[in-house]
Order: structure tokens, then sequence, then C-alpha cells
């Protein structure tokens, strides 16, 4: 399982030897990302303003037309905004290699990449959930969930606190995560 933390201070990042900031290639002409980026945008500046809310955007689509890269490449471009960094999780739904990852993997993958020692996660799942949930808790993040398969997959590695981001790739449309529209912020 791929699980990664990312942070937003570039004063750290420069403390660390040989550490190199590495971004996303701009996209070329032939991915009409434009109108996917300004909805993302639009779902941020609430987010970072006031940290009252947890705010969800799914990107759907059929299998290579960019969700993960167009993901990533918004999360480099705000990075900087998020004062506390932001996780990554590929949840292998679709993999034709494997099985899709486990909430209870998927939430050990989180808790090591927060920084937390394996040897200090809890056997009990739900323990182990209440401790990244705990973790995450004033903090104020973006939580990108790679290639979920639906949205049961999801749901135990949304953030129990408000402030935070969390974009969500899939093939699938995941309106079970929905719980109000204010506005459509799904990407297509």
């Amino acid at each position: 399982m791929a699980c990664h933390s990312g942070r937003a201070s570039t004063a750290a990042r420069a403390k660390r030897p040989g550490h190199r900031r590495h971004r996303a290639r701009p996209y070329g002409p032939a991915i009409p990302a434009l109108d996917a980026l300004l909805a993302l945008n639009g779902l941020l500046a609430p987010a970072t303003a006031a940290a009252q809310t947890l705010h969800i955007s799914v990107i759907g689509g059929t299998a290579g037309v960019g969700k993960t890269a167009l993901a990533v490449y918004w999360a480099h471009q705000v990075a900087e905004r998020l004062p506390d960094g932001w996780l990554f999780v590929n949840l292998r739904g679709f993999d034709p290699w494997g099985l899709p990852v486990s909430g209870t993997e998927a939430i050990r993958g989180l808790l090591e990449a927060l920084g937390l020692p394996p040897t200090r996660i809890p056997l009990n799942p739900d323990a182990r959930a209440a401790l990244c949930r705990s973790l995450l808790a004033g903090r104020r993040m973006l939580v990108l969930l790679d290639n979920a398969r639906d949205a049961e997959q999801v749901r135990p590695l949304l953030p129990g606190s408000p402030g935070h981001l969390v974009v969500v790739t899939s093939r699938s449309q995941l309106t079970g995560l929905v719980a109000t529209r204010r506005r459509n912020s799904a990407v297509p």
C-alpha cells in the first residue's frame, strides 16, 4: 500500500539533507483540466478561511483519464496553503494486480505517515481509527484518497474533525459520501 505524507513548510524541507522538492509536470493541452482545477480551488478558499467544515470532493471518471494526475498536481499547487501538509493513500479499488486496501490497512498507513512508530499502532481496528482521528484533530490537512472502490472503503478514512479537505478519486460516483450539497463540487 502506498501512503505518503507531504508537508507544506518549505523551511522544514530545506533543513532535511538531500531532500529535493518534486513538482508534478504541468498538464499538456490534451488534458482539459482547467474547469476541474477551478472547482477544486473553489473548495480550498472556504476550507482555509474558516476551518468549520470537512470538505469532500470526488474526482470521477473512467480508467486512464487522469484523475490521479489531476489530484496530485492540484495538491502540489496548493500545498503551501495547507499548514499541516497532506496525506496520500492508494486504495487500489480497481487494481488489476491485487485486492483493494482494507480500511484497517489504510488507517495503519495513515498513522505511519503521520509519524507514529509501528509499535505504537493499536491492533484493534476501532482503536486504530480513533487514534488516527485524534492525531488529525486540530490540524488542517489535505487527505487524498486515490482509486477508491466505493463509499464504504472511503468512509472510515474520513477525518472526524473539521478543517480538512478530502479529495477522492474513483471510477465510481460515490454518491454515498454526499451529506449536503450546497453546490456541485464533484469534478467530472
